[in-house]
């Protein structure tokens, strides 16, 4: 999970990882030249994590 799509994002999906991208303070604009980048699940709240991982909230 981070919160820059050129690199957190990019290198995520390079690895073949899921990519999470946290958007609820700062929301990284796409690139204005190139593919756009964007992240598997985009969420705003910490709070959210679980269900895009597939996780049971207790």
């Amino acid at each position: 999970m981070g919160d820059l799509r050129r690199t957190d994002v990019a290198g995520a999906q390079a690895l073949g990882i899921l990519a999470v991208r946290y958007s609820g303070v700062f929301d990284d604009p796409p690139p204005p030249d190139g593919p756009p980048v964007e992240a598997d699940h985009v969420i705003a709240d910490h709070a959210e994590l679980p269900a895009v991982l597939g996780l049971g909230v207790p």
